[in-house]
């Protein structure tokens, strides 16, 4: 599957029609996502190819599901949409994460644990089996 960038400026009423998401770059031990393999590309920032996602294919496959069911297009994920390379942009958009998750209709933070029941979550907490963002 390919995705396309595009740019926006969530300071624009608007423009804030897109989920933020938050989650776990390390895969969990616990993890019931699937094993990596590459079905999603990112178009290039110059646009002029698409290169294999940073982002685990679960994350992405969950991500785009959440995407259909909203019925809107866009979504923003730290690990694609900052500048990794580039340590000045990479310091710079780290400080502006908190304006695109609270500029968004729809943050979302994605677990890599199957949550079965409240106790579980009481649990899970505790052990910190849950990974934080």
């Amino acid at each position: 599957m390919f995705l396309e960038r595009q740019m926006i400026n969530p300071l624009h009423e608007y423009h804030r029609d897109y989920v933020a998401v938050s989650y776990t770059w390390e895969e969990s031990s616990q993890s019931d996502m699937p094993a990596a393999i590459h079905e999603y590309c990112v178009q290039s920032r110059d646009k002029l190819a698409f290169i294999a996602s940073k982002v685990r294919d679960g994350v992405l496959a969950r991500v785009i599901k959440y995407v259909e069911y909203r019925g809107i297009e866009l979504f923003w994920i730290d690990q694609e949409c900052i500048e990794q390379t580039d340590s000045e942009e990479k310091q710079a958009a780290m400080q502006s994460m908190d304006q695109v998750y609270s500029l968004s209709k729809f943050p979302v933070g994605l677990l890599s644990v199957h949550i079965e029941s409240g106790e579980h979550m009481d649990n899970s907490t505790t052990e910190g089996t849950v990974g934080k963002a």
